[in-house]
């Protein structure tokens, strides 16, 4: 028999077969099961919480989280305290806005702003960044100065726009490169099919390109037809502008005004501009539109 003595309990107990230089040993089961308990449970000394720790780990104050931790130890505690007399921050008003703030004491100057925003308003005052450049106008010859509100490099404000002052239209447009609405569908409505086939960007390609740059400036040029519903069926929520004589069916010769003259233009729905190109619906069953 070899004498031996409990882990758990601390009895002394005798057994049959047993190492004595083991280093732990139970005397009964229950004590076994106790003494291999290595957490217990125990309570956040800040927030009451019940949390396990190691046993090895416990002590007079538990916490369940470095912040709780952090709470109970700082409490009452003053980490930057000022000195004696001294004002951590001051208040100050803003130069821009008048708005009301604190800044530190050796961060106050004459000027103080409350945003970086307010302070380039305040320093970029009279400042213009980008100084206008003297230019001569095409036309008419005389000196002009290019600005946000006339951003042409090539004419003045009074020949900008002004299609009476223009000789050779052809000519403007091919000189200046930012030209008003008016001048440039004056200078399009001149155009033949065949001119517009020959621009560069078209130059080349599909004759369904011409055919869609044209439909596009029918819709430009005819805009005001689109506030008025569908001459066969009245509808108004989604409206088309559908050529009488089709585009494919000009000559090359012919001048965009007359492919596009709202007399060869039909204001029809979706589903009435289909039949119509299908030969459906025909020209003397669709109403005529008014001139208004």
């Amino acid at each position: 028999m070899v004498e031996l003595k409990c882990y758990n309990c601390n009895m002394t107990y005798f057994k049959k077969r047993a190492d004595p230089r083991a280093a732990k040993s139970y005397c009964s089961k229950e004590c076994q099961s106790a003494g291999q308990i290595t957490k217990k449970e125990v309570t956040c000394k800040t927030c009451n919480t019940v949390f396990f720790k190691q046993l090895s780990q416990i002590t007079e104050n538990n916490f369940c989280t470095r912040s709780c931790a952090a709470k109970f130890n700082n409490r009452g505690v003053q980490r930057n305290k000022p000195k004696a007399g001294e004002v951590t921050k001051k208040e100050v008003i803003c130069k821009t806005c008048n708005t009301a703030f604190f800044k530190k004491p050796y961060q106050v100057t004459e000027n103080n702003f409350c945003t970086r925003s307010c302070a380039a308003k305040f320093n970029n005052r009279g400042v213009q960044r980008v100084k206008p450049k003297k230019r001569t106008c095409a036309l008419c010859s005389s000196d002009f100065f290019s600005s946000k509100d006339h951003q042409s490099l090539t004419s003045c404000p009074k020949c900008f726009g002004n299609v009476n002052s223009i000789v050779s239209i052809e000519e403007y447009v091919g000189k200046n490169k930012l030209i008003s609405k008016d001048v440039k569908k004056i200078y399009l409505q001149g155009l033949t099919i065949s001119d517009l086939q020959n621009r560069n960007s078209i130059a080349g390609k599909h004759t369904s390109w011409a055919s869609s740059h044209i439909r596009n400036l029918n819709r430009s040029w005819n805009k005001n037809l689109l506030n008025i519903p569908c001459q066969n069926c009245g509808y108004y929520k989604h409206i088309e502008l559908c050529h009488i004589k089709s585009v494919s069916s000009f000559d090359k010769d012919e001048k965009l005004s007359v492919v596009n003259d709202p007399n060869n233009i039909l204001v029809l729905c979706r589903n009435c501009h289909w039949e119509f190109d299908n030969k459906l619906l025909l020209l003397t069953d669709i109403p005529k539109r008014n001139s208004s």
